[in-house]
């Protein structure tokens, strides 16, 4: 397999490392699947309203999560994450 074709492979988000995690904590993915080396998909609680992003692939195991005004307020690589949720979940 080619660069190109192994670039087009599919990924459903319930194979990504954050999708176990997300879905404890009652989150939805709006995100699928996605293609590529690098993909990033996309939560929403649907009680609370926040959303966050996991990205993942080549070199890129992170999360960033950004307020209604679009301002950061969470970043960490994949080990950080359920932390991150469980913090978020205490906000109610």
């Amino acid at each position: 397999m080619g660069f190109n074709e192994a670039n087009k492979k599919v990924h459903p988000v319930e194979t990504q490392w954050h999708y176990k995690i997300a879905i404890k904590y009652g989150y939805v993915a709006l995100t699928k699947e996605q293609e590529g080396f690098v993909r990033t998909y996309h939560y929403r609680h649907p009680e609370t309203g926040h959303e966050f992003f996991a990205s993942t692939g080549s070199s890129a195991d992170y999360f960033n999560s950004k307020d209604s005004q679009g301002k950061e307020n969470g970043f960490g690589y994949w080990g950080e994450l359920e932390k991150f949720l469980d913090k978020t979940r205490e906000k109610k």
